[in-house]
């Protein structure tokens, strides 16, 4: 434990006298939680997106391999849409 402590003496310094603010805390991970939902909302969104190009791009008789390279997902995937 000592070699811990002295290793991070200005980390543990700053946790030990630093103020604990539940509310400060809370903002911090709503907001946290806010950005990582926004995120996995715009993944979504961009998978959506490149799904229906891929299956515009099979209409329009563009191969399978054309449409997963230019739209940026796997082959595997290209085809499956294209079963369906």
């Amino acid at each position: 434990m000592k070699e811990y402590l002295e290793a991070y003496a200005s980390e543990v310094s700053n946790m030990l006298f630093a103020e604990f603010n539940m509310d400060d805390a809370l903002q911090i991970r709503f907001e946290e939680g806010v950005e990582n939902g926004m995120e996995k909302g715009m993944e979504k969104g961009m998978e959506k997106a490149s799904e229906s190009i891929v299956i515009r791009m099979l209409q329009d008789g563009i191969s399978p391999d054309i449409a997963a390279k230019y739209a940026g997902i796997p082959l595997e995937k290209v085809l499956n849409l294209q079963k369906n």
